[in-house]
């Protein structure tokens, strides 16, 4: 069996991936590290190694790590990360990674990339191509005042209580979240939220 090495620093991806990897007749989780030195170190000493890894990393930045693990020739990456900047992802396809699923994704997209990438192949889940898509898309950029409506809706707030708390009419209101709709091509409020965290100008929630 291909060894697996999971280098992320939560660890509740290494118990999803031990799980999903535990009947299989593929794939043996070798190890699990929670820093990239820890991750890279271990990879180094195995054999054909596949290696997940997160691009957020508490020693060294995700990026960095996948570049000296493809120019090292330690094994094949699959990167699967919370992160929704397209310009990173593009930034790991251009180091080398042979794989890209998002976090969000259902855990067996990530089972399916190990087998396709096992076999040579390259493997980006529809979230990943989405965000791919939106690389060559123009930032998109909002006012000071439509930053802190965004921040408000996102919180869960109603337009009366955006208003309250920015000391601003109802329809001024109305009428940034009207433009910020727009600017994010979005129909609605949920729409809103969920473009621009993709953009990557509104955080994700903490888990």
């Amino acid at each position: 069996m291909r060894p697996i090495i999971v280098i992320d620093d939560h660890e509740l991806a290494h118990s999803g991936i031990r799980l999903l990897l535990s009947h299989s007749d593929e794939f043996c989780v070798a190890g699990c590290f929670c820093t990239a030195r820890e991750g890279i170190d271990f990879a180094a000493r195995s054999e054909r190694p596949l290696i997940l890894l997160d691009l957020e990393l508490p020693d060294i930045e995700g990026l960095s790590a996948l570049g000296e693990i493809v120019a090292r020739g330690i094994g094949d990456v699959v990167v699967m990360t919370g992160v929704t900047r397209p310009s990173m992802l593009c930034r790991a396809v251009e180091l080398g990674a042979r794989g890209l699923v998002c976090k969000g994704d259902p855990i067996e997209e990530a089972h399916q990339a190990l087998r396709v990438v096992s076999k040579g192949d390259t493997f980006v889940s529809r979230c990943a191509a989405e965000l791919l898509a939106r690389a060559s898309v123009p930032p998109v950029t909002l006012s000071e005042r439509q930053q802190a409506i965004l921040q408000l809706l996102a919180s869960g707030c109603s337009n009366k209580e955006i208003g309250y708390r920015l000391s601003i009419s109802a329809p001024t209101v109305s009428f940034h979240l009207a433009e910020i709709r727009r600017k994010l091509d979005a129909d609605n409020s949920r729409q809103v939220v969920e473009k621009a965290r993709t953009a990557g100008i509104l955080a994700s929630p903490l888990t």
